[in-house]
């Protein structure tokens, strides 16, 4: 289970806009509520989450506390999208299905 994340007022925050090829941009807390934490440039996030809520066209993305953090989330998607692409329709020659149980338990893949 993933742990709150906590904010304060003044720290600084980091998001791109959906749909948006804009790097993230910075903005801080301004405001910390009972169910919203409110942004410097209007936006809101779920209190305990890093969801944000654009109060413009009501369209949501995540917050990151560096670009870093952001490169790195980028990165892993553009890897796991590569890698999910490169997969055969049936399992190749040798697949076991003890194979495949234990590569999902490296990829942290909930059994079904």
């Amino acid at each position: 289970m993933n742990e709150a994340v906590k904010y304060e007022v003044g720290q600084k925050v980091y998001y791109k806009r959906p749909y948006s090829s804009e790097r993230p941009v910075e903005t801080s807390v301004t405001k910390i509520g009972r169910k919203w934490v409110y942004l410097a440039n209007g936006s809101k996030i779920a209190v305990g989450t890093k969801q944000v809520i654009d109060d413009v066209n009501g369209s949501t993305t995540n917050i990151y506390f560096s670009v870093d953090e952001y490169e790195e989330q980028k990165t892993l998607q553009k890897l796991w999208a590569d890698f999910r692409n490169s997969l055969p329709y049936n399992p190749s020659e040798g697949v076991t299905s003890e194979g495949i149980w234990r590569a999902r338990e490296l990829l942290k893949l909930d059994k079904k």
